[in-house]
């Protein structure tokens, strides 16, 4: 498990995940909470993103087109414009993602959830 905790509302949580190539999402408000991957040494994909502890989505290497966001759960089957130089590929992804799921109005339950560091009390 890897602890996660949000730069932008705090929200502490721990993720799972043996992907090699990671994005973590707060599943509070979206932000970008940080990546796993290898840069610099190797693929940046394939990547898994989590949205809190759960997996909706994930890039892949596309042999025509560079890279492809793929997301059964919310829709995505898209082909990405930024590619592997300073994580452009994942920079758009989060952008793509946060967007979609705004406009779906999604949500996800975390069997991880933690306690509001400022608060104390749990998120719902």
């Amino acid at each position: 498990m890897t602890k996660r905790i949000c730069d932008k509302c705090g929200y502490a949580y721990e993720a799972k995940c043996t992907a090699p190539n990671i994005i973590y999402l707060c599943p509070i408000c979206l932000n970008y909470v940080g990546c796993e991957c290898e840069y610099g040494f190797g693929p940046i994909v394939p990547c898994s993103i989590l949205l809190g502890g759960k997996q909706i989505a994930e890039i892949v290497y596309n042999d025509s087109n560079g890279y492809r966001l793929i997301s059964s759960e919310l829709g995505i089957d898209k082909d990405l414009i930024k590619g592997y130089e300073q994580l452009g590929a994942y920079d758009e992804t989060v952008e793509i993602i946060a967007k979609q799921i705004k406009a779906q109005g999604f949500k996800v339950k975390d069997e991880h959830v933690d306690l509001n560091i400022e608060t104390g009390k749990p998120f719902i």
